[in-house]
């Protein structure tokens, strides 16, 4: 059975619980359109922001800025993640928890499928953009999922988090994750998406190497500020470790160029994370955005992998 919540409605044209096309209104933020070092010495250094003592690289962004980062980053991964949650499965009246919801894209799929007695609760460290969005199944709550406590959130039926362990570092995503596998409740199931770094590129391209090298140079600094971008393989033991089970994994992706939505998201986070490239690249980053920018240049940069998992039920515990 699902977990109920307290929120009922629903959202957009979405079917109720008897399988009628329902419309009620609802309402999303502007311009969603699409569903070494000491690391806290060099972030002092670089102004980023801390949370729990974790550095996020893009957290100082304006908020022009960070809307057409995000909203390039969810051009990329929403129809995968989408496709991923309806595979998985969101059954009516399930009760689901969106974790660093962002824009809250993936949230508003959500609602779509939880059905009228549904919820939706969305957290995330910046809420500027979920804090507008208006629907009596959904609920934004500012939260650190690192140091906030948990509890209070209650149980769901379905946890998903895309983008967010690999910023935190692994021993911290592996804390959270354990901290939400104790949010699901029995036979709940969650999905993490995070990215993978495969590098790759065209070798018939005069720069091919000297974009391997420009890449694994940023990923090297990125590491010093508490960043996992390898964080992807590291799920599926994660997930077996905190004692789920059905767990399985895919990884999806694609050959990019210059000009395509995805190198249009890369140079959007370059510049977003502008303090951290200038100390990165002798040259400000101005070679690794020419070849990201290079249309005659196909490559593979990251990969999205995604892992799920089930909280055993007490019968399936005892069987």
């Amino acid at each position: 059975m699902p977990v109920r919540g307290a929120a009922r409605g629903s959202i957009g044209q979405v079917h109720d619980d008897e399988g009628r096309l329902r419309a009620n209104p609802w309402h999303v933020p502007p311009g969603v359109a699409s569903l070494g070092a000491d690391p806290c010495d060099l972030c002092l250094k670089l102004g980023l922001v801390a949370s729990s003592d974790v550095q996020y690289i893009f957290g100082s962004t304006p908020t022009d800025l960070e809307t057409k980062r995000l909203d390039r980053l969810e051009q990329v991964l929403d129809p995968h993640t989408f496709e991923r949650l309806d595979r998985l499965g969101v059954p009516r009246g399930s009760r689901c928890l969106e974790v660093g919801a962002g824009r809250g894209t993936s949230a508003l799929f959500l609602l779509t499928r939880c059905g009228a007695n549904g919820e939706v609760v969305a957290t995330d460290i910046d809420t500027r953009w979920i804090e507008q969005i208006r629907h009596p199944n959904f609920r934004a709550v500012r939260h650190d999922i690192l140091a906030d406590p948990v509890e209070d959130l209650g149980l769901f039926d379905l946890i998903h988090v895309r983008y967010l362990l690999g910023n935190i570092g692994a021993e911290r995503g592996q804390d959270v994750v354990q901290r939400l596998a104790g949010r699901l409740a029995p036979g709940g199931r969650i999905l993490i998406e995070e990215p993978q770094v495969a590098l790759a590129a065209d070798p018939s391209h005069a720069h091919s190497d000297a974009w391997k090298r420009l890449v694994q140079h940023w990923d090297d600094f990125t590491v010093r500020l508490g960043l996992d971008t390898n964080f992807g393989v590291r799920l599926p033991r994660l997930l077996l470790s905190v004692g789920l089970d059905s767990i399985g994994s895919d990884i999806q992706g694609s050959v990019t160029h210059g000009g395509d939505t995805w190198s249009d998201w890369a140079l959007t986070s370059l510049e977003s994370a502008k303090n951290a490239v200038a100390q990165a690249f002798d040259d400000g980053g101005a070679r690794i955005r020419a070849l990201i920018a290079d249309e005659s240049f196909w490559k593979v940069y990251w990969l999205s992998a995604a892992t799920w998992g089930s909280r055993p039920t007490p019968e399936h515990t005892t069987s």
